[in-house]
Formats: structure tokens, sequence, C-alpha cells
């Protein structure tokens, strides 16, 4: 208690330093503008005022963000308007105000629409993409993107591909496709350096340089966090600035170098703190945290842990409060604090499960949204299929009584085609119902691996290496009998056979291979690791797939095939070998999976109650392949599965 009440008393007198030292520029500046003339000039200061006096007067930046706006309009400085809407949009949605900052930016494509400026309507959906990517709303961004891309492409204009790249680019680093993510990130920089525009260059730097620290390329990563940050200091962007140092300090925190972390972190918590991102504060906290309690300066982290906490009730930011409870309860279970330990791990826990809960009922949401589109699509073409029935008949009935056999065939040949009409549609939203199932369940299934491996992982994982960090203190301070210390050695070698067991689950959930390295080296070790455990001789061969890129879903689909298929040879075909064969051509992937087992009859899969052979299916239907099987008692079993590349 008395901590929490020591870091808010720092918190506010952090603040009232910081006012008292920007309230005399700000007063310059309300003077210089009081004193210029009506131009750009002029608006140019109101938006430099109302950017000072947000965090500390916010209806003063409020009203002077209105009188940029107003002098806009009089003078005709069109981005004077532009440039109101755009920072302050930003200064709320980076201040955790998402839905303000939303409102604003709808509000700004209302005023651009009205001054017919299709441009200023693509620049406005740009930012607002880049804001539904942060929330996570993919589709939404997505949707916006191609918007801008339609009215720059209809108008020629190639000066925003820089920024549609690096919104693309963040994206995909969300859904965790690191390989997509570098090639908009180079796209990106391709694009900021032809128009030269070297402070959102430094951000696709930045950006591309967090990807390379996702597939673990720490040298590249490097590379590119170094040329963003050679930017960002020239041109004063302060956030690559942090970022730079945050991620620098988030590398060797990964790669266990405590020591090389920490001036990185202290670096980024001092700029931070000078540029009041809270944020990046709480992250560079959490980074000290971290250190002192690998050098075992328990006090200290538990201080540090305690204010990035504060930091993530501030900003309300879940992914930080996530970090700042996971450190936390080590430092409880490394004090042999268990109380607290876990209370914290109760509290990490309940966070986790809410934000899960969050983007199963995101996603949800969007996939009803999608099937209500295609239905109320479906549902207008009928109505206009309909439309032009009754139209033709009415033209015909104004022909009379002469062309009454003519008006009966036609009317009797548009009902039949009507009628098909009505039934192709019903068959195509089937379909499209089906397709889009197939794709939740198969997403939504790869996606709850990950996150179940990466809790499992880093999580749980996380905590029992600390509960065995703590067992481990408090071996040294005990004194026990004989007896009692051969019952707490054999305690720890439990644990450590349990924190390994948690690993090889996490792997089989999401093989890092996979991720890493590709679908053919994946199949080599699980295959390898098969042969290892002695049930199974395994035997795995390649063709032509030397540098064959294969594209993450189908990726996971084989890999995940054949996990399904080498399992049931071990429990049902009594075999004693297996070949697993991968070849890849121009036009299609062919996996090959054959046994030396007691075999069986093809026709009874159609009678099994299992789903492992329906799920098979469903995989490769879904990504439009074909199943060859061949089997007989006694002769084993060969089954062949084709997938077009096209």
């Amino acid at each position: 208690m008395k901590s929490s009440t020591f870091l808010l008393i720092l918190l506010f007198c952090f603040a009232g330093h910081i006012r008292a030292q920007q309230n005399a520029p700000v007063d310059d500046l309300i003077a210089q503008a009081n004193q210029a003339k009506d131009d750009t000039e002029k608006v140019k200061l109101y938006l430099k005022i109302a950017t000072e006096t947000f965090a500390a007067e916010p209806q003063k930046s409020i009203d002077y963000f209105q009188m940029a706006r107003v002098l806009s309009g009089q003078i005709g400085y069109v981005d004077g308007s532009f440039l109101a809407y755009r920072k302050r949009a930003n200064l709320l949605f980076s201040n955790g105000y998402t839905d303000s900052a939303l409102a604003i930016g709808y509000e700004a494509i209302r005023w651009a629409s009205q001054h017919q400026d299709s441009v200023l309507i693509g620049r406005i959906m740009l930012d607002l993409s880049g804001n539904y990517a942060q929330l996570s709303n993919e589709e939404e961004a997505l949707k916006l993107i191609e918007q801008c891309k339609d009215i720059f492409g209809r108008r020629k204009i190639t000066s925003y591909d820089g920024s549609i790249y690096n919104s693309l680019q963040y994206i995909e680093i969300d859904r965790h496709q690191f390989q997509k993510s570098k090639t908009y990130g180079y796209l990106a920089i391709d694009g900021y350096k032809k128009i030269g525009d070297s402070s959102n260059l430094c951000l696709a730097f930045n950006n591309v340089g967090l990807a390379h620290i996702c597939t673990k390329q720490y040298d590249s990563a490097i590379y590119y966090l170094d040329k963003a940050f050679s930017l960002g200091n020239k041109y004063k962007v302060s956030t690559v600035v942090i970022t730079y140092y945050l991620n620098r300090a988030y590398i060797y925190l990964l790669q266990n170098e405590f020591d090389a972390m920490k001036p990185f972190a202290v670096k980024a918590l001092a700029i931070s703190r000078a540029e009041k991102r809270f944020e990046y504060q709480g992250l560079a906290l959490y980074g000290l945290a971290a250190y002192y309690l690998a050098v075992k300066d328990y006090t200290k982290a538990q201080s540090y842990a305690d204010s990035s906490l504060a930091m993530a009730n501030i900003t309300k930011s879940k992914s930080l409060k996530l970090k700042a409870l996971s450190v936390l309860t080590n430092i409880a279970f490394a004090k042999a604090d268990s109380k607290a330990g876990f209370k914290f791990l109760s509290q990490f826990q309940e966070l986790n499960d809410s934000v899960f809960d969050e983007h199963v009922a995101r996603n949800m949401l969007q996939i009803e949204k999608r099937f209500d589109s295609k239905r109320k699509d479906a549902l207008i073409q009928l109505q206009k299929a309909d439309i032009r029935q009754k139209t033709t008949l009415n033209y015909i009935l104004i022909g009379g009584t002469l062309a009454i056999l003519v008006i009966s065939f036609l009317f009797y040949r548009n009902h039949k085609n009507y009628r098909k009409l009505q039934q192709q549609r019903i068959n195509e939203l089937e379909t499209e119902k089906q397709l889009m199932a197939t794709e939740s369940i198969i997403r939504g299934e790869e996606k709850e691996r990950a996150r179940l491996a990466k809790d499992l992982h880093d999580g749980l994982g996380g905590m029992l290496a600390g509960i065995k960090f703590s067992l481990y203190n408090m071996k040294d301070n005990l004194i026990l009998s004989s007896d009692y210390t051969h019952s707490f050695e054999h305690s720890l070698t439990m644990l450590d056979s349990s924190i390994h067991e948690l690993r090889r689950v996490a792997h089989n959930l999401m093989p890092e291979a996979l991720l890493k390295f590709g679908l053919d080296t994946a199949l080599r070790d699980f295959c390898s690791e098969m042969n290892a455990s002695g049930i199974l001789q395994v035997v795995y061969q390649s063709f032509d797939f030397e540098n064959k890129m294969v594209e993450q879903s189908l990726a996971v689909t084989i890999y995940r095939i054949s996990q399904e298929l080498l399992y049931n040879i071990v429990k049902h075909a009594k075999a004693n070998r297996a070949i697993v064969q991968l070849a890849a051509s121009n036009e299609h992937i062919s996996l090959t999976i054959e046994d030396d087992g007691q075999g069986f009859d093809p026709a009874t899969l159609s009678q099994s109650g299992g789903i492992g052979w329906k799920n098979i299916h469903s995989r490769v239907d879904y990504h439009k392949g074909q199943i060859s099987l061949h089997s007989a008692a006694s002769e084993g079993t060969s089954i062949v599965i084709e997938f077009p590349l096209v």
C-alpha cells in the first residue's frame, strides 16, 4: 500500500513539474498568435498551442483546434483544417480515447466530402485504417485501405503507397504473419524513399525491425532499428526514438543479456517521461523490473513493477497490465511470498481470459457482419430479379389478347428462370456459408493452438520457472533431515520434468520450426522426433522443395494432416515402418504417406464415427485439394494428397 501511495505522489509531482516548464513557452505562443496576421502561419501557431495544452488544459486545446479550423476555412487553407482534425484525432488515440478519436476521423471524412475532395478523403481513411489496425479490427482496417487504394489508383497517385504498405505491414504483424509483414515493410520503405518522406521512412524501418525481432533475426532487427533511430533522431520523431530503445532492450531481454538491456531501458524511460508517453513509460518500467528480478534485487524489481502496473491502469492498456502482473508474480515467488504470488497469478489469469474472450467476441461479430452483408446482397439480387420479371410481365400484357400464346410461353419461361435464379442464389449462399464456417474453424483452431502454446510457454512456463527459482532459494536456507532432503530433491526433479513436458506440449501445439524455417524443416523435425521415440520408424523425403515458399495457412494444413495420419498409423495400423514424402512443382504440392501395417477396407471410413478423417477432408476441401487412398488387408496403406498452388 505504501509503495502505491509513493508512486502516485511521484506522478503528481512529475506532472506539476512538466506543467511549470511548459506554461512559459505556451504563453509565448499565444502572444505570437495574437499579434500574427490571419495567414497559414497563424493556423500553425494555433495547432501548436492546441497540441501543447492537450494534456494539462484539454478544453483550451479543443478551442484552439476549432480556431485553427475556422481560420483555415476563412483563408482557404484546406490542409490547415485537415491537420486540425488529424492532430486532434492522433492525440486522442495515443492517450487512450479511441472512440473519440474515431469519431473525429469520421467527422473529418464528412467535412472532406462537403469539399468534394476525394484525395483528402483517402488521406483521412488511411489514418483511420491505422487506428483500426492498432485496435486489432483488421476487417475495418483492410476495408478502409482498399477504399484508399481505389481512390488513389483512379487518380494515379502513388505518393501514399508507403503509408498504405506501412498499414498493411502493421496488420500482418498483428496477425503474426511476419514474412508478409516484412514484404509490405520493404514496399513501404521504397514508397517513402521515392517521395523523400524521411519522417515516415523511419517508422517503416522501425516496423521492419520489429518483424525481424518476432522471427528472432536479431542482427537484421538491429540493422533496421539503427536506421530508424538515425532518421528519428534527425527529424525529432520521438515515438521512433523511444521505441528504438525499448526494442533494443527487448532484444537483450529475449537473449537473457540483462546487463546489456538495462541502459536501453533507462534511456527509454527518461525520454518517455520527458514526452509524457505513459504507455512507453510502463514498458520501460517493466523492462527494468525484469532486469532487477534477474539480478535478484527484489526491492527495486518490486518498485519498478508496481510503477509499470500503475502506468497500465492510467493508459488502460491490458497488454501492459499482463506484462506487469506476470513479472509481479515471478517477483513474489522469488521472494517466497506465495500468498502475493498466487494473488498476482489469479489477476493475470482473470485478465488474460478477459482479453481472449474479447478477441473471440470481436471475431464472431466480424464473421456475423460478413455473413449478414452477403445475405443482404443476395436478397437485393433476388429483389432486382423479381422487379425485372414483373416489368417484363407488364410489357407482355400490354400486347393484348392476340399475343396470349406468346405471353403464356414467356411467362412460363420467366417463371422457370426466376425459380432457377432463386435456387442458384440459395446454393451460392449455402456454399459461402460452408466455406466461411470451414475457414473460421481452421483459423480459430490454429489461433487457439498458437494462443495456448504462447500461454503455456510464456505464462505457465514462466510461472513454473519462478516457482523452481523460489524453491532453489529456499533450499539453501532450509535445514532438513536426510529423508526430507531426498524428498525435496525429488520434488525439484519432478518440477524440472514438468517444465520439460510443458515445453514439449507447447511445441506440439504450434511448432516453432514451422514458423521460423518453413514446412520442409518442420516435417523433417517431426519425423525425427517420431523416430527418436522408438514407436515407429519414419523415413522422410522431400523433392524439389529447396527455397520453396508455402503460404502459411497451407503449410499449417499440410503439417497438421501429416501429424494426424502418423498418429493414426501408430494407433491403428500396427506398422513398423512409414514413409513421408513431400514434393513440389510449379502447379501443386503433393504429400504421400505410406505404411507397412495391417491395412483396412477403405469403405469402412464412411461408417467410422471418428472425426479425424472428417477433419482431414475439411482441410483438404478448403484448400481445393484431392485425396487418393489405397489400402487392403495385410498390404499396408498409401495416402496421396495434392494441393494446387494457383
